[in-house]
């Protein structure tokens, strides 16, 4: 009986650290790099700090403002310079030669969003920022904000509604104005997402990576 409870802890505690951590790669601004465990984290944490397993098996934190950028299995984070004294770190989620988009989130306050079937208490949805960043092929960024859901049903359509609208947005024209036909499309209400705008940015050269 002891050694099948040996057995079952050994293989929750072998299958829980498959869970929690993902082989990945830390790169710091010194340019030391460390390959190993690094630990999986929520959407926002992922953001502000992480944890990797020391070559003891220990587990380690970093503070952010050392690192420039990090792998965690398929996840690629990058720490993204917006001025002298302004650095983030910000999820690489399209890749391309001319236009590369980033993301991170952040949590706000609860909202009210409506009464509850009494009328008496006030139910409470939960909201988060999703800071949106354009880097192009010269290392300019543009960053976008955008007021979005928590993780619910109706995240998206939130985000949609709460976002402004592109042929609207002045910065991101200019930002953009290199690329007058992506401009043009954007004016004509032909691209709608920003998703959008950095495909038709990467395939200019007839050249898309994602």
């Amino acid at each position: 009986m002891k050694t099948i409870f040996i057995f079952l802890f050994c293989t929750i505690y072998v299958f829980s650290q498959k869970q929690e951590f993902e082989y990945g790669q830390i790169v710091f601004r010194n340019g030391d790099t460390i390959q190993g465990k690094i630990k999986v984290l929520n959407r926002f944490k992922s953001f502000n700090y992480l944890k990797y397993l020391d070559a003891a098996g220990k587990e380690k934190r970093i503070s952010l403002e050392i690192i420039k950028s990090y792998t965690r299995g398929k996840e690629f984070f990058e720490t993204l310079i917006l001025s002298s004294q302004n650095y983030v770190l910000a999820k690489k989620i399209i890749h391309g030669p001319n236009m590369t988009l980033y993301y991170r989130d952040e949590p706000t306050n609860a909202v009210p969003t409506r009464w509850d079937i009494k009328g008496t208490t006030l139910n409470l949805l939960k909201n988060e920022y999703r800071y949106k960043y354009l880097k192009d092929r010269n290392q300019n960024i543009l960053m976008l904000s955008v007021r979005r859901a928590a993780e619910t049903p109706i995240k998206d359509g939130v985000e949609k509604i709460l976002s402004k609208a592109l042929f609207k947005n002045k910065r991101l024209k200019k930002f953009l104005s290199e690329y007058p036909e992506i401009v043009e499309k954007i004016q004509k209400k032909e691209l709608k997402t920003i998703e959008e705008v950095v495909v038709e940015c990467n395939n200019v050269n007839g050249i898309y990576w994602k």
